[in-house]
């Protein structure tokens, strides 16, 4: 059997700028996406409701997570209420992946609350996603001057050294965010990625172990510890987790098309694996199974 592609992501998780693929329960966004109609239009004790129904349906989604955080601290006086929309509005921007839009938003709340330390964290986060990494170590450092015990901001910085490939730093800082708060499953998440792309696979796999055990709904953590498991020989295991990451969210083609060399190239299961290459291919991925095509591997 021919090997057909051999995929290996190394996407590291930034914090309070992405929407989490994790829940097989879609309805914790349609919450949210009302609570963000709710804040534009100014409602923002409704809004607020309807970010934390999101999160009593999905616990660990950032975007109702952060913007809850925020209208809270409007109420403890920490940020003024005119200031809260255009937060809500940056972060939806991001969780669209708008993030130039996003940076525009989180500017104008800095301009307007220099010394709240969420925003400089923030728009950080947005700056990693758009390659400014000296920009968003500059923000993560005013937000950790600000609150030295945001634990995010230290797994944020921690991503942006990576972007510079100091990845000492990185690993300072994702320790630093375990020990201010060991129950940050994304600490251990991207403790784990620093740990695959060094080829340290058995670290990798106990980090991405401890993440879950904390958050056992996140799809993407299944698939990181499948690769990983993979990459071990650790065939049967891998299918495993794939199958998790897949039964959590069917929409990733990534998914499928990990999986399906597994099948296809290591354990020789051309019908399950010619299966998963076709689905990624009905979600957008089709070189994987227009090479085994080819090749007559399918």
């Amino acid at each position: 059997m021919k090997a057909t592609h051999r995929i290996i992501n190394f996407s590291f998780i930034v914090l309070a700028v992405i929407s989490i693929a994790g829940c097989a329960n879609p309805s914790y966004k349609k919450h949210y996406a009302d609570a963000v109609a709710y804040a534009s239009q100014g409602n923002l004790e409704i809004a607020n409701k309807e970010f934390k129904r999101s999160l009593e349906i999905y616990r660990f989604f950032r975007p109702s997570i952060r913007s809850s955080e925020i209208i809270d601290d409007m109420n403890q006086g920490k940020i003024e209420r005119e200031t809260v929309a255009l937060f809500i509005k940056g972060i939806s921007y991001a969780n669209q992946r708008l993030f130039k839009q996003a940076i525009n938003e989180y500017s104008l709340v800095i301009e307007n609350s220099p010394e709240y330390a969420l925003a400089y964290e923030s728009r950080g986060s947005a700056y990693i996603e758009t390659g400014e990494y000296d920009l968003a170590i500059n923000d993560f450092n005013t937000a950790i001057t600000l609150e030295p015990q945001f634990s995010e901001a230290y797994v944020n910085r921690g991503v942006a050294y990576v972007g510079k490939s100091q990845y000492e730093l990185a690993m300072q800082d994702y320790q630093k965010a375990i020990e201010l708060d060991p129950n940050l499953d994304f600490s251990y998440v991207n403790f784990g990625l620093l740990y695959q792309k060094q080829n340290q696979l058995e670290k990798a796999i106990h980090n991405y172990t401890l993440a879950l055990n904390i958050n056992g709904r996140n799809a993407d953590t299944y698939y990181n510890r499948a690769n990983a498991l993979r990459d071990l020989g650790k065939y049967d295991l891998a299918i495993r987790d794939y199958n998790e990451a897949i039964k959590i969210n069917r929409d990733v083609a990534a998914y499928y098309s990990n999986r399906g060399n597994v099948h296809l190239v290591k354990l020789g299961h051309p019908i399950m694996g010619c299966l998963d290459l076709q689905n990624a291919c009905k979600l957008g991925e089709c070189k994987y199974y227009n090479a085994a095509v080819r090749k007559n591997d399918c």
